[in-house]
């Protein structure tokens, strides 16, 4: 191409980028590809847009199950009714499952691993409710905070719970409107579960709701409520709980109660006492709702003062328009076994490891060791005189997952070198294994008890530590992990929902008709997901995306494979499981024959695809050594490079180049 041909070529599409509103140029690229291959639509205008929108979503009014939007009439507190929308799950359900795609290939795996759901055999429902924060965190009025809640089915499985499109939206309430309610969130899901089993036009748990399959047959789905998995802050809201601010702390256990040190004044940080559940006595179910029930019976009797210290001793917050107080959900509302801990906020958002981390950098930071840098986090410093009255490591609850095997390491380097630490050593590697054993979940199999028998272990290291002082009420949600292990047979962490927010603020963000903002949010976050189920594949384990290689790649490829079919490549593959690995990440993957090692080790230098199969060119270590109670490995680097199926690369590991060679920190469930 000549070079004023190409001049030209690039001015015409800077041209149009600067004529238009401002987009990402991804997008504008994903625009343009559309046009090339659709043609222009006929209608263009943002009024025409909308109504589409609204159309796409008004289809599905008239199936057997009503419209898509609801409106329920909820009381306040200052005795007015407000008119609340809210999505109707059975005909969402019903559009996800006839439009096909990817929510009703994970419904058919469901059945498949479970078998069909009965009247005897219902699945069950999780919910999952929380707020985020559209448009800027910084501003000095959060007009566009929102609750939401999300639902998805148990029967699912860990690995499918894992990913934002399982999980559906069906509310979304600016948290200003939601604080005028009587009961707040309490009574917004006591409505949103009466539309969901309590409607009059079909009974999920008795009759089963009829769903219309693509292929037109017909397929009845029974589900009751199963649990909800959500932060300390939105069971609160929904159970009417005191939470951390209750004499009587925990809904699970009738004879705990938190404790404030002397001269604090911080109820989140009172500490607990009990470290083994034999200290622990649980409540029944029947139990709690009795409990609520007296309180119940007290209010038209007894003054505010009084009414007020038993809602202290009782650990609730009354309200009789909240979800404790529907009788119609009696028959099947279990508090005690549906209110499930969510280990990620337990652990590390402000959480156990928070405090571990800190408790272990300020002892060894009283031996001398003044800042601690971690490569390739952006220098990531932990300066604890920076924050000494906080007692806990401030940062991203992601962030504490790379983090804490790092530290691990480091610890158990100068463990040898610092003996006067030995018990503080012990407490900290005590709660990595908890933290390791609740990572493992859907990874390799984890038994409750085994998960009881470490979160003891910790507790009690933290005691014989004299760290019994940090260990705040978020310790104590751990001791009740193993019987949620049990009783579900999984543990979502909340990882997922915080991804999923993104899809809802991603959308809130650009709103700014706040008249009618609920609206225009459900139907642009409703539409572009049933989008992406009905058209998006389930993801697969190869390459995340099909890019065009270099030629040099390419050509490299064909010659290898002696095939002239495309070469795709990608920044990124999709491994077992549905974790990722990137270019130029340190791997893990299955030995060659001739190997001696467990698993090979190599840097992943290009992925590819050819012929409908995914590889990676992996330049291969040789291993040296191998110390699984120390969780690292050791390799040396040699010019060797091998092709890996993508199927049988394990998982990418945090690595650091020494004079020794490399150094890999291996996984747990890879130990």
């Amino acid at each position: 191409m000549a070079a004023s041909q190409r001049s030209k070529k690039l001015k015409g599409i800077n041209d149009l980028r600067r004529a238009c509103p401002f987009v990402t140029k991804q997008a504008l690229s994903e625009v343009l590809h559309y046009v090339e291959e659709h043609g222009v639509p006929e209608a263009k205008s943002s009024k025409s847009m909308r109504r589409s929108a609204v159309a796409d979503l008004k289809q599905w009014d008239d199936c057997a199950h009503g419209p898509m939007f609801l409106s329920e009439s909820m009381l306040c507190q200052d005795g007015s009714s407000m008119a609340v929308c809210m999505v109707n799950l059975l005909t969402l359900l019903y559009a996800a499952v006839q439009m096909g795609g990817h929510f009703f290939e994970r419904m058919q795996s469901a059945i498949c691993v479970h078998g069909p759901s009965s009247l005897e055999s219902p699945w069950s429902l999780a919910m999952c409710s929380d707020e985020c924060l559209p448009a800027n965190p910084l501003a000095a009025n959060a007009g566009k905070k929102v609750w939401v809640t999300y639902v998805s089915f148990k029967e699912f499985g860990q690995q499918l719970l894992s990913k934002e499109d399982s999980w559906l939206p069906i509310f979304v309430q600016r948290s200003s409107s939601v604080a005028k309610i009587e009961g707040h969130m309490s009574q917004v899901i006591k409505h949103l579960l009466c539309s969901i089993f309590h409607g009059k036009v079909a009974s999920p748990q008795h009759l089963g709701i009829m769903l219309d399959k693509p292929d037109g047959s017909k397929w009845r789905l029974f589900f009751t409520l199963g649990y909800f998995i959500q932060d300390g802050a939105s069971q609160r809201e929904i159970f009417t709980i005191k939470g951390d601010s209750g004499s009587k702390f925990c809904l699970k256990c009738s004879n705990q109660v938190a404790i404030l040190l002397k001269d604090e004044t911080d109820d989140e940080k009172a500490v607990c006492k009990a470290t083994k559940k034999a200290d622990l006595i649980l409540t029944s179910n029947e139990e709690c709702l009795q409990s609520w029930d007296r309180l119940h019976s007290r209010k038209s009797t007894t003054a505010a003062k009084d009414f007020s210290l038993w809602e202290q001793a009782s650990g609730w917050t009354y309200t009789p328009h909240g979800i404790l107080g529907c009788g119609l959900r009696r028959d099947y509302f279990e508090p005690c076994t549906m209110f499930v801990h969510d280990w990620m906020h337990a652990t590390c958002s402000s959480g156990a490891m928070n405090i571990g981390l800190y408790c272990i950098l300020e002892a060894f930071h009283m031996e001398d060791l003044q800042l601690w840098k971690v490569e390739r986090h952006g220098k990531l410093y932990v300066r604890l005189a920076l924050a000494p009255s906080n007692g806990k490591i401030k940062c991203q609850a992601s962030d504490v997952l790379c983090i804490y095997t790092i530290c691990r390491y480091y610890v158990q380097l100068f463990a040898n070198r610092a003996p006067q630490l030995e018990k503080q050593i012990l407490a900290f590697l005590a709660l990595c294994l908890v933290l390791d054993t609740l990572c493992n979940i859907g990874k390799i199999q984890v038994l409750g008890r085994d998960l009881d028998q470490k979160v003891e272990a910790c507790l009690k290291a933290f005691l014989e530590t004299k760290w019994g002082h940090v260990m705040t009420k978020k310790f104590h949600w751990l001791l009740h992990m193993g019987d949620s292990l049990e009783e579900l047979q999984q543990l979502i962490p909340c990882w997922c929902m915080e991804r999923k927010h993104k899809q809802v603020t991603a959308v809130a963000t650009k709103v700014t008709n706040l008249s009618h903002f609920e609206q225009s949010v459900y139907t642009e976050l409703l539409g572009e997901q049933l989008h992406r189920m009905a058209r998006t594949p389930l993801p697969e384990v190869g390459l995340a995306a099909d890019s065009k290689p270099n030629n040099a790649l390419a050509n490299f490829v064909q010659k290898m494979f002696a095939s002239k079919g495309p070469v795709y490549t990608s920044n990124f593959v999709i491994l077992q499981g549905g974790a990722r690995a990137f270019r130029n990440d340190v791997v893990l993957f299955k030995p060659e024959e001739t190997s001696h090692a467990k698993r090979d080790c190599g840097h992943l230098q290009a992925p590819f695809k050819i012929d409908g199969q995914a590889f990676c060119l992996i330049q291969v270590y040789n291993f040296i050594s191998y110390m699984p109670e120390r969780f690292f490995a050791t390799w040396t680097n040699q010019d060797r490079r091998i092709v890996v199926p993508v199927a049988e690369i394990l998982s990418a590991v945090t690595y650091t180049c020494t004079k020794d060679g490399i150094l890999t920190l291996i996984p747990s469930h890879l130990k």
